[in-house]
């Protein structure tokens, strides 16, 4: 079995919480953001900040999660 789970991080410099409320306030997408209880490996890796984490769910529709993955790329490209 897999879980719907995406965990991420970027070698760009963006501020994830900032990130994630941008998706959270224009598009409803909900994200957590932070250390996911890996502080340590976070830290080890280089990445200072973190990670966002999407968890999808049987509730979720394709149509919302094409929409999920359309808006990160959008993000993203327009941080790069």
């Amino acid at each position: 079995n897999s879980l719907p789970i995406f965990t991420f991080t970027s070698q760009l410099d963006i501020d994830l919480n900032y990130f994630s409320q941008i998706l959270s306030s224009s598009n409803k997408i909900i994200l957590r953001y932070g250390f996911h209880c890996a502080q340590l490996y976070f830290h080890k890796m280089g990445y200072r900040q973190g990670a966002l984490r999407a968890s999808l769910q049987i509730y979720n529709t394709k149509k919302e999660i094409d929409k999920f993955f359309e808006e990160v790329d959008k993000l993203f490209f327009l941080f790069r």
